[in-house]
């Protein structure tokens, strides 16, 4: 009854202390929102977005339980984006293949499979430089397609085949126009790289890591602010996490996150 007692002042406070920020509407669903997505929004919303330079910019935020987010927005008019794989059989980090390609910045990419000899594979269908490697999944997930303008299309809709460069991952966590796609909440918490579309076109690139979060909680920070979220994305769909995520800023050693493992296709960023 006690912890009841003192959640329900909690979120009393942050409701007045957010009003009196002009963010009521990030907790205008507070009693739907999951604790830890909660914690982490209150934190980014004491934060200031930091600019890195002229369409690039970073935010941080912490829970006091451990979770650490930091995304990047970007404006999709100023840089450019592409797919781009390993250049080891085993494996490459990000940090290698941003400075190998001259890039601004990488982050890991869709899921891969290993062989019993230690070679890595993508699992679920990507294309880079418009030459198509792996095996698509029909329904689950959905592909990240890149071009003139980025969109994030569900599997159920079909393969974008006519896209040079793209990456199958999964779950989508909000399909275009803003619609919730997640059903369940695990709970686990884990490291996750997320790729956001708002509506304006920007792009938020999203690391959550420490303690982490489950893909729901991840995901609800996605949602649009009159639905509790925080960055009021139109699409989201998550890259592979856990130890693969890991994220690389030229010039910035202390925004690049190494991660675990090394990973088998990344997504790169240049200016235009």
């Amino acid at each position: 009854m006690l912890v009841i007692v003192l959640k329900t002042i909690y979120r009393a406070f942050l409701l007045i202390l957010f009003t009196g920020f002009g963010c009521a509407g990030v907790f205008a669903f507070m009693d739907d929102t999951p604790e830890r997505s909660l914690a982490v929004a209150s934190a980014l919303s004491n934060a200031r977005w930091q600019v890195l330079e002229d369409g690039f910019e970073v935010i941080h935020g912490q829970s006091e339980t451990g979770a650490k987010l930091t995304a990047f927005r970007i404006s999709s008019g100023k840089f450019s984006f592409e797919i781009d794989v390993q250049d080891h059989p085993k494996g490459e980090r990000v940090n290698h293949i941003g400075e190998r390609l001259e890039a601004l910045f990488a982050i890991n990419g869709g899921f891969f499979g290993e062989t019993s000899t230690g070679e890595l594979y993508p699992v679920g269908l990507m294309s880079s430089k418009g030459v198509p490697d792996g095996k698509a999944w029909r329904t689950s997930g959905g592909y990240l397609v890149l071009g003139k303008k980025i969109h994030i299309i569900p599997s159920f809709e079909g393969m974008p085949l006519y896209a040079r460069e793209y990456v199958q991952t999964k779950p989508v966590l909000i399909e275009p126009g803003g619609h919730w796609a997640m059903n369940t909440n695990s709970g686990i918490g884990k490291k996750r790289s997320i790729i956001c579309l708002r509506p304006k076109g920007e792009i938020i690139i999203t690391l959550v890591t420490g303690t982490g979060l489950s893909l729901f909680e991840a995901g609800w920070l996605m949602r649009s602010t009159k639905d509790g979220g925080f960055f009021d994305c139109d699409a989201a769909i998550a890259m592979d996490g856990g130890g693969s995520t890991q994220n690389w800023v030229a010039g910035h050693p202390e925004l690049s996150y190494r991660g675990i493992s090394p990973v088998h296709n990344f997504l790169i960023m240049k200016r235009r």
